[in-house]
């Protein structure tokens, strides 16, 4: 009767625990990407563009990575995104970065880039960025520190990877421009 008991007892603490509703972060599109992000931008530079340059880093068909931040995500907002990007010599430098929660709960990140021409050489320098958002709308951008130069906006592809919170990694492509 007392083993009877328990496993009745039992029984319905699981049955308790499984009707239990679904937290926050599973029901809520706002806040299923909570948690901090690193981001990361590449762009396929076409090899002529570097021979002309006379590139010492030229490698043919190398892919550049060119942009890395993190971005802090509470309750649905984008609270702080720190942009620190070094521009190697004859580099891209990131003119604006921008983004939005999607209706679906994605996030689709873009950025423009700022070519930095000078006599074919640019030296090394870094750039920050805090941003706002507000769930399902633009970005609010300001930048601590903007480079000079001749502007160009290039298709880009941003892969944002969850840091500590494997369960929320995700990738998206976005396009930033035109090249």
């Amino acid at each position: 009767m007392r083993f009877l008991h328990k496993a009745i007892l039992i029984c319905f603490a699981w049955l308790s625990v499984a009707a239990m509703p679904a937290t926050a972060q599973e029901t809520a599109s706002a806040t299923r990407f909570d948690g901090v992000y690193e981001i990361t931008v590449n762009r396929t530079w076409r090899n002529e563009y570097w021979r002309h340059l006379d590139n010492p880093n030229y490698v043919p068909g190398k892919l550049e990575l060119l942009h890395s931040a993190r971005v802090e995500i509470i309750n649905g907002e984008v609270i702080f995104a720190g942009l620190t990007k070094t521009v190697p010599t004859a580099g891209p430098a990131f003119d604006n970065f921008s983004g939005a929660l999607s209706d679906g709960g994605a996030l689709a990140f873009s950025a423009g880039i700022n070519l930095l021409r000078g006599a074919g050489k640019v030296a090394p320098y870094d750039m920050t960025v805090a941003v706002q958002l507000r769930p399902s709308s633009r970005y609010d951008q300001a930048f601590s520190a903007k480079p000079e130069g001749f502007s160009k906006e290039w298709d880009v592809l941003v892969t944002v990877t969850s840091v500590g919170r494997p369960d929320n990694a995700f990738n998206n492509g976005a396009q930033g421009g035109n090249s």
